[in-house]
């Protein structure tokens, strides 16, 4: 028994409990803003389509082709396949290769939350 938060007596097992959702969380964020969102090099000249690929198209804004899921983020100022959005609070676009990473931190960043808020109500 931790006795250190405002004189309540807190276990053990809350504490290391709130550490471990807590370190998930600020993973999953530093995941996020750290790693490639799916940034594809611009394409001058249409590339050749082969067998199952998908269609390419020019994009006015990027000066290239792009394929027919991926979008321009003016933010970034790249091509960013599987665009979702730009994330303010990351500083990052997300994308394919970031958006598992994404949901992961915005799942546990709602338990952090209800933990902190049960945590609260049961220290007042």
């Amino acid at each position: 028994v931790y006795r250190g938060i405002w004189g309540h007596n807190v276990h053990w097992a809350v504490i290391l409990g709130w550490a471990f959702v807590t370190s998930i969380m600020f993973y999953s964020l530093f995941k996020t803003s750290c790693s490639n969102p799916g940034i594809l090099y611009r394409q001058r000249t249409l590339p050749e389509a082969e067998e199952g690929q998908v269609e390419w198209r020019w994009n006015d804004q990027a000066q290239s082709y792009r394929p027919v899921n991926a979008k321009f983020d003016r933010e970034v100022n790249a091509i960013v396949e599987e665009y979702d959005h730009t994330c303010p609070w990351l500083g990052t676009a997300i994308g394919r290769y970031n958006m598992a990473s994404f949901k992961r931190f915005l799942l546990f960043m709602g338990f952090v939350v209800i933990y902190n808020i049960i945590i609260l109500a049961f220290l007042s």
